[in-house]
């Protein structure tokens, strides 16, 4: 939800530090909440996640009133379900927030994923506009964007926090 809510800050406000957040919750903690041992499957799963946990169990009473016994306890849902239903809909949110387009027709890529979209063709240009993301970011830092479009289209795109001045980004036009 977290992740979901920062992606709308971006697409809402265009602030770079929203997409910034939650292109890091994406890669990090929610990759982090399927690290089971099997892989995939959410037994690491916790409802209150508390760094440096030493009782990951059923604690009666608990110390948080309100959110049961079970709360620190892993599993698939230790104490709620709304957990168990809401886990599939991160990766589709995430990537629903990779392409945006602007007010001005301009296109804005607000986190760095492999993808593809199609953007439909508007005022009497005939031809969509396709654009591609191939990368293995955050395993790597090359990302190669590829547009194909009729007119010329102003791309925008979110340079990572990390790749400051120190971290020498460069961008090359094919």
């Amino acid at each position: 939800e977290a992740m979901f809510s920062y992606a709308t800050m971006f697409q809402a406000f265009g602030e770079a530090s929203a997409a910034e957040r939650a292109e890091r919750i994406a890669y990090n903690a929610m990759a982090a909440t399927w690290a089971s041992p099997k892989g995939g499957d959410m037994w690491a799963h916790q409802y209150l996640q508390a760094v440096n946990e030493i009782a990951a169990k059923h604690d009666h009473p608990h110390v948080w009133k309100h959110d049961g016994d079970d709360a620190e306890k892993y599993g698939l849902a230790p104490n709620f379900g709304c957990c168990t239903a809401n886990f599939n809909q991160g990766w589709p949110k995430f990537a629903h927030a990779i392409f945006h387009t602007t007010a001005d027709g301009s296109i804005a890529i607000g986190i760095l994923a492999p993808a593809k979209a199609t953007i439909p063709a508007a005022d009497g240009i005939s031809k969509p506009t396709t654009i591609e993301i191939t990368t293995d970011y955050p395993f790597g830092d090359d990302v190669t964007i590829d547009v194909d479009a009729a007119a010329p289209t102003a791309l925008l795109v979110r340079v990572p926090a990390w790749a400051d001045a120190s971290a020498s980004p460069t961008l090359t036009l094919a």
